[in-house]
């Protein structure tokens, strides 16, 4: 993944819990609903960390400077 990918997913992963946080607060969501959230942007963080680990660390720094 170049890093615009990481970024792209990562700021879709803010916007995704931004999402959540609004429709908790409104209290349009169930806690099975909350749950099955969390768990799918876990599985996106986890995801985007193994990604990171394949990767030298000081490549992606090198690159973003």
């Amino acid at each position: 993944m170049t890093e615009q990918n990481y970024i792209d997913r990562l700021d879709a992963i803010r916007c995704w819990m931004g999402s959540l946080e609004e429709s908790v607060n409104d209290g349009n969501v169930s806690g099975n609903d909350i749950i099955e959230e969390l768990a799918g942007l876990q599985s996106d963080l986890a995801f985007i960390i193994d990604e990171l680990h394949t990767h030298d660390i000081d490549d992606l720094i090198l690159g973003a400077a």
